[in-house]
Order: structure tokens, then sequence, then C-alpha cells
């Protein structure tokens, strides 16, 4: 309320400006069984504090005052990728969101594939890193080995270190030969 009594904003209804209709399409992934494991063991981190239920060690005075913080963190990685947690420790899993999330990139890209259709993907966690474990390569993995898409027709935009290698790699998007970013 204080917000709108000092500032004056407009939405892009209030000016006018013709926006296509969003499709938000909601989709339910059970939990792994190893996310049920972990979910009951991150419940009694979070009544006890004792760091050990999660293979952590004790919680020094600092992360003690922060244990919630701590869960809710641990319970943001699990929801999204067991190895978010411990990349050696968890494996693959074919119900993860990340072989779910490949199986729909897989789909929509032969869906649209004499347009040569392009797809976005964004996670908020799991940022790509070259040499680490991450979601968006473990996506690319997953799209190249069990779904045939080239390898050279998806890309990360991390990749691009300087305007010249961004406007190249729009350019190849636009041109259909990366399809997937």
């Amino acid at each position: 309320m204080f917000y709108g009594e000092i500032c004056d904003f407009r939405t892009a209804k209030d000016i006018g400006i013709d926006r296509p209709e969003k499709r938000e399409i909601l989709h339910h992934i059970p939990s792994t069984p190893e996310q049920e494991a972990f979910i009951g063991k991150l419940m009694e981190f979070a009544k006890t504090g004792d760091a050990t239920i999660l293979d952590r060690a004790p919680l020094s005075e600092k992360e003690e005052k922060a244990k919630m913080l701590i869960a809710t963190d641990l319970a943001r990685k699990m929801s999204l990728d067991m190895r978010m947690i411990d990349p050696v420790k968890y494996s693959d899993h074919i119900d993860n969101k990340a072989s779910h999330c490949a199986k729909l990139l897989s789909e929509y890209y032969r869906k649209y594939d004499e347009q040569k259709g392009t797809q976005f993907v964004f996670s908020d966690l799991g940022t790509y890193k070259p040499g680490e474990w991450n979601v968006y390569s473990e996506i690319k993995r997953k799209l190249v080995e069990d779904y045939g898409i080239p390898s050279s027709e998806i890309r990360f935009i991390q990749e691009c270190k300087n305007e010249k290698a961004k406007k190249a790699m729009v350019e190849a998007v636009n041109r259909g030969d990366i399809r997937i970013v």
C-alpha cells in the first residue's frame, strides 16, 4: 500500500501494450524414493538441529541460528535433484525433474522441428559451471544421450564471454542452428 502512495507505476495493461496471453502448465512430479527419505531427515533436522542426521558435521554456533535457512536451502535443492545435495552420494533417477524436463524438451523439439522451434530453459538453482555437476549439463546430457538431439543444437548462454559471442549465439538461434538455450 505504501509503495503505491509514493510511486506512480503503470502496468502493460494500463498503457495499452498488447501482449500474448501466457499458457501456464503445471507439471506435478512426484518425489523420488530418495527425496522422500531425505524429507524425513530434513524434518528431523529442522526439529532438532542435529546436522549429523543429514550426514553433515554438527552445526557451528552461527549455523545453529540459521538452521531453518539451511533446511530451506536443502529442501529447494532436494526438490530439483538430489545431486544438488551431493552429486557423489546420490545418483540419477528416471523420475527426477531433470529427466521430466529433458523429456518435455525433446517432445517440443520434435513437434516444432520443421519450424526449427527454439526453447529457452531457466532454473534458479544449479547454474551451469563447466567441469561441475549442474542441472543444465545434466539436462543436456539426457537430451543428447537419451533423445538423440545433436549436442551442437544445445548451448549455454554462459559460454558467451563477450557481446560478440552473444550476438553470434543469437544469430545461430534465429537461423535454427541452436534450438535449446
